[in-house]
């Protein structure tokens, strides 16, 4: 907990406060909070101090939700997939953390990524199978996610970089787990 104290302290002061910033320094703040609670560390200045960032950025983050259920970058009208993801993966990693999520918000935001799961094609591009392997593995966390949705991607994995194919893995582990 001490040696991550300078690491958030730079966090806490960064100025820039698009969506994937948000998110950037909201995790931290929830994987220190739950590393505190594992080590039996709870009651805190430190720890008060990482409940108070995340409910700031939870308030930041329900507010900017748009009315399709996703996010964008910055606070343009359309919603981006990989924003959005990201800020559901921050939802689900702060709720496995212990801390209240707004259930209406953390479904909308699942139905934004389900209803837009990319329909890759064959000569897509490295970054789309990337970008569709992480959206699949954030449904995968939510337990969203049906093992029809993997068969593509998994077919052509080939096409993924080594961090798409480490999430269609994980993602693929997941389902793996939910049917034993």
């Amino acid at each position: 907990a001490a040696s991550m104290q300078s690491g958030l302290a730079y966090l806490d002061d960064y100025p820039y406060l698009c969506m994937e910033q948000t998110i950037s320094r909201f995790l931290p703040n929830v994987i220190t909070s739950r590393a505190l609670k594992s080590a039996g560390i709870g009651s805190t200045a430190m720890q008060k101090g990482l409940d108070a960032q995340v409910q700031s950025a939870l308030q930041r983050i329900y507010a900017k939700q748009h009315y399709d259920g996703g996010w964008n970058w910055w606070d343009g009208d359309k919603s981006d997939l990989q924003t959005s993801a990201y800020v559901v993966y921050g939802l689900i990693e702060a709720q496995a953390s212990g801390y209240d999520i707004s259930a209406n918000v953390l479904n909308n935001g699942l139905n934004y990524l389900t209803r837009n799961v990319p329909d890759l094609k064959r000569n897509d591009a490295t970054w789309q199978y990337n970008r569709t392997a992480f959206v699949l593995y954030v449904l995968a966390r939510a337990d969203q996610l049906n093992a029809s949705q993997v068969n593509f991607i998994y077919e052509h994995r080939t096409s993924l970089g080594l961090y798409g194919k480490a999430y269609l893995a994980q993602a693929m582990n997941i389902l793996d787990a939910q049917d034993e």
